[in-house]
């Protein structure tokens, strides 16, 4: 599955990318991160770890989030495995580019179910993940921007 959306947002580079690594402002547009425990210590940077929970549906899950690729105000790539994913990771990158005086956020994801029930219900999680993507762009620039 791969999910690739973008959206224009009336801020700086700086300002989106707090919304998008600081915990605090990341649940407030992605309603569906409940919590977030550090794994590492020290700076936040490529092979950062931490665990986050998720709410799915009418659960909760954990999952282990790890940093793949990490440029300030730029790039932030991240694995996420454990929980309902399979053994395949998800991988999501936020890419923060200068649009004239706006921010645009290119948001790129990429995962692969593994064993017979995921690729069962591949259609379905699929519509749901690209419908939550759209809604949680929605939800950052309207925070955002008010």
């Amino acid at each position: 599955m791969e999910i690739q959306k973008s959206i224009i947002i009336d801020c700086k580079k700086e300002k989106l990318w707090i919304w998008l690594t600081e915990f605090e402002k990341l649940k407030i547009w992605n309603k569906n991160i409940v919590e977030e425990q550090h794994i590492s210590n020290g700076e936040v940077k490529k092979g950062y770890k931490t665990k986050v929970l998720i709410k799915e549906g009418k659960g909760e899950n954990w999952y282990n989030n790890e940093i793949l690729e990490y440029e300030r105000n730029n790039l932030l790539r991240i694995a996420l495995s454990g929980a309902t994913l399979g053994k395949n990771d998800m991988t999501v990158e936020y890419l923060i580019k200068k649009k004239g005086e706006y921010a645009e956020l290119f948001i790129k994801s990429h995962w692969k179910p593994s064993g017979l029930i995921l690729k069962l219900f591949y259609p379905i999680i699929k519509i749901k993940a690209t419908k939550n993507t759209e809604e949680v762009l929605l939800e950052l620039k309207q925070q955002i921007e008010k």
